[in-house]
């Protein structure tokens, strides 16, 4: 049994029963953010039949993510997101007479605090910063299936929002805040969940074939055999999160540990990146560069 207070996830639902049509579910990282859904036929099909959304095209490329980049116009609505927003932020100086009263955010998710500074000093509330970014992926998640011909109803639509291990109970409350008050999502069809378990999930579903397993004799249909034990490290732009689970019977899934972590995550090498380049040329001179070459800076970074 696992420690007393640890989550006891089921893996085995009827299928059957009653529930959402459609199940929508925004990972949304400090780095990067994305989304995917399945449909509930897809899912008593084939439980790994998920949809992700490609849509976030870069030079060409076919991308699962966009920067976690927040654009906001002076009255506090959406200009852009992720790619587009890093990128017009960089040119809007040009573009717009009043772009001093545009905000911009980059890589915020892990401020969580009652306020969140922008790339120019100001602050607003870091509900407000969250909920509009998971606006803007709610409508973009809309409006593409709706161009694929599907019709989307709110009450038959499951929202999920991923959030790393080491979050507090109030950087939950703030995130349930943010995706209802700000985003419009309905709390009765809102789900907050850990992604390290969300990741246990999925791989319980993986086939030996998928993973390449040797040396079980070809018993095993899944990885997850009945009282195995899956560690999952989840290595992110922001967090490290780490979760172990034990598979029950039924095929629920048990705590070992509680799942934990820190912030050690992809961008701190970023960081490092560029303090390695004030050292090397100097802080002025790089303070220069982003200033006076702002589309060079965008350039540098993505290439990185």
């Amino acid at each position: 049994m696992p420690p007393k207070g640890h989550l006891t996830l089921d893996l085995a639902p009827d299928v059957k029963s009653p529930g959402p049509r459609l199940v929508i579910a925004i990972d949304f990282g400090s780095y990067a953010s994305g989304y995917a859904w399945q449909f509930r036929t897809d899912f008593e099909r084939d439980r790994l039949d998920i949809h992700i959304n490609t849509k976030w095209s870069e030079g060409g490329l076919c991308c699962y993510k966009t920067p976690s980049a927040l654009l906001l116009k002076p009255d506090k609505s959406v200009g852009e997101f992720g790619f587009r927003a890093d990128k017009r932020f960089s040119t809007i100086k040009e573009e717009e007479a009043d772009w001093e009263n545009w905000y911009f955010f980059r890589g915020f998710k892990m401020m969580l605090y009652t306020t969140v500074e922008d790339a120019n000093g100001r602050h607003l509330p870091a509900s407000l910063v969250f909920g509009k970014s998971m606006q803007f992926m709610k409508d973009h998640a809309i409006k593409n299936l709706k161009e694929a011909g599907v019709p989307y109803k709110e009450d038959d639509t499951k929202w999920v929002i991923t959030i790393p291990a080491i979050w507090t109970d109030r950087a939950k409350v703030l995130m349930r805040k943010a995706a209802t008050e700000v985003a419009g999502i309905s709390a009765e069809n809102l789900t907050i969940a850990l992604e390290p378990e969300c990741a246990a999930i999925y791989c319980s579903q993986l086939t030996r074939q998928q993973l390449e397993i040797d040396g079980d004799g070809g018993k095993l249909q899944y990885i997850a055999a009945p009282d195995s034990v899956l560690m999952l490290v989840d290595m992110g732009g922001g967090t490290v999160d780490v979760t172990t689970v034990r598979v029950g019977k039924g095929g629920q899934l048990e705590h070992v540990q509680m799942s934990g972590g820190g912030p050690w995550g992809g961008m701190r090498i970023d960081d490092k990146f560029f303090t390695m380049l004030r050292y090397l040329i100097g802080q002025d001179v790089v303070d220069k560069f982003v200033t006076e070459n702002e589309m060079d800076y965008f350039d540098l970074r993505m290439d990185f």
